[in-house]
């Protein structure tokens, strides 16, 4: 005699209608319960290891130029090649090709920069732009501390003045050990300006730099600590030759330094970019070692992981672009950046007429294509869960996080993905078995807008929001689990390697 289920008619009713979520669980619709959870063989595992291991090792490049530099690099190794390697042709000519001289077939790899910051890299795809293009967007940049240039003097000290890059809690960066990475240029041999740029405090044997704050026996427990009292301690020797201005003898001796190992000068510093950031290496977290603690995850996850699916993605149906570029910690203003118009506007018009498209079909092509724009949002966690609504929060080890809409209160300044692009990414997503969650950052009060509503309308696609969870956003430790990034990997390389859109899309009933 079969043995009757226990299970009541509403127990079946809950289990056809009802999200098994909670406040403890997160609200998954994959196959698995957590990103864990969907690491199920030996093979899968291994590759889970191999990409946590090298994205840590990744995260030793904490500045814009560092990191500029390791996309390059990855790329290069897939076989990407600069537009003069490609086809011989300048960006100018690229952009000017305007009879449709150079023709790109599918399967062309190829990339370009601006400023040594921008990168955009276009895999040619088998179908027409006209079809429409696979977009990808992160962003580089991370909240760190910028040298002025301002160096003073005081009670036998050398500082150098700094000012925020983006939000930062300017108690974290005191009483540390922190990098310095300067970007610039200095007067050459023959009196012509020359680049220069190098890095101290990164690797073993070099000299570190802090921001001494004052003991705690001394401080005022309700003084708050303000963003200009946060100056870089350079140097305490002073100079050992004649030198008749004792005020600034350790000033002269520490820039005889810099100009005996780097050629600069003090007015150098002033022309160019000093980034100050920790010296301390990310490493893996908890007993388990499923997590990685470091600087700068926000958003180098989302920016590693994508480029890692981006490269991965072999002969993809559709032209797949991605564009990886500072700026969103200060409102993606500036040259190169989305909101300069540049992808929209002047890339892929270029890129459509060397396939053979006027601007008209250019334009239908954006209309046709589909914008992913991936950044980090903060977990609930329990250091404080009440600025979290509990029904509708992010969880670390949940996989990666689709956002429905990421506007502030009353959904002001945000995106909001239409419900038929939501179902697109959910069928794709349970197509490649990779569990994710639904969810938003922070109570309705509590919410800033996101950055992806200028991304979308930058290239007129249907767009939406794919995040990597994080717990202590913009602190100097943020922390991440090592499958949700290997994960949104995962699922970047699934929407880059898209075969058939109308195979994920919902249908009408009629249909």
């Amino acid at each position: 005699m079969a043995k009757r289920s226990r299970r009541s008619s509403g127990d079946d009713l809950a289990l056809k209608l009802l999200d098994n979520s909670t406040i403890h669980k997160a609200e998954y619709h994959g196959p698995r319960s957590s990103s864990e959870g969907a690491i199920t063989t030996p093979h899968q595992r291994k590759a889970l290891e191999a990409f946590s291991d090298k994205y840590r090792r990744s995260l030793s490049n904490k500045c814009i130029p560092q990191r500029t530099a390791y996309i390059i690099s990855e790329l290069e190794k897939a076989g990407y090649k600069t537009l003069e390697e490609t086809d011989g042709i300048s960006i100018t000519e690229f952009l000017k090709d305007d009879l449709g001289e150079f023709h790109y077939p599918p399967g062309t790899k190829f990339y370009l920069t601006f400023q040594d910051d921008v990168v955009i890299a276009a895999n040619i795809g088998k179908k027409s732009m006209q079809e429409g293009v696979q977009f990808g967007f992160a962003h580089t940049d991370s909240p760190y501390l910028l040298g002025t240039g301002r160096f003073m003097q005081r009670d036998g000290l050398v500082y150098m003045a700094t000012e925020p890059f983006g939000g930062i809690r300017p108690e974290t960066w005191t009483d540390r050990q922190l990098s310095l990475f300067f970007k610039g240029t200095r007067k050459g041999r023959n009196g012509r300006r020359e680049r220069v740029s190098f890095s101290i405090g990164d690797n073993p044997g070099d000299p570190s730099f802090t921001i001494p704050r004052e003991c705690f026996h001394l401080e005022d427990e309700d003084e708050e600590l303000m963003n200009d009292q946060l100056k870089v301690l350079l140097g305490n020797t002073p100079y050992k030759g004649n030198f008749s201005d004792h005020t600034k003898a350790v000033l002269l001796e520490t820039m005889r330094v810099f100009n005996e190992k780097y050629g600069l000068r003090e007015r150098d510093f002033k022309l160019g970019q000093t980034h100050i950031f920790p010296s301390e290496e990310a490493r893996f977290t908890g007993q388990d070692g499923s997590m990685i603690s470091g600087f700068g995850q926000d958003d180098w996850a989302c920016a590693a992981a994508m480029l890692e699916g981006f490269v991965e993605t072999k002969n993809p149906t559709y032209t797949s672009v991605l564009q990886l570029h500072p700026g969103e910690e200060v409102g993606d203003n500036g040259r190169g950046t989305t909101g300069a118009g540049f992808l929209g506007e002047i890339f892929t018009p270029a890129l459509g007429q060397m396939q053979g498209n006027d601007l008209g079909e250019h334009y239908e092509g954006l209309l046709a294509s589909q914008s992913l724009w991936a950044d980090v949002i903060e977990v609930r966690h329990d250091f404080s869960p009440e600025f979290h609504d509990e029904n509708d929060s992010a969880f670390l080890g949940a996989g990666p996080i689709l956002i429905r809409q990421n506007g502030d209160e009353a959904n002001y300044s945000g995106w909001r993905s239409s419900p038929d692009t939501l179902s697109y990414i959910d069928s794709f997503m349970e197509a490649n078995n990779i569990p994710y969650q639904v969810a938003t950052m922070g109570h309705s009060e509590e919410r800033i807008p996101g950055a992806s509503a200028e991304i979308h309308q930058a290239v007129f696609a249907d767009g939406v929001d794919l995040a990597i969870p994080i717990a202590g956003m913009h602190s100097m430790n943020e922390t991440v689990s090592a499958a949700d990034v290997f994960l949104f990997s995962k699922a970047a390389k699934a929407y880059f390697s898209i075969k058939n859109r109308k195979k994920h899309m919902p249908i009408d009933p009629k249909s």
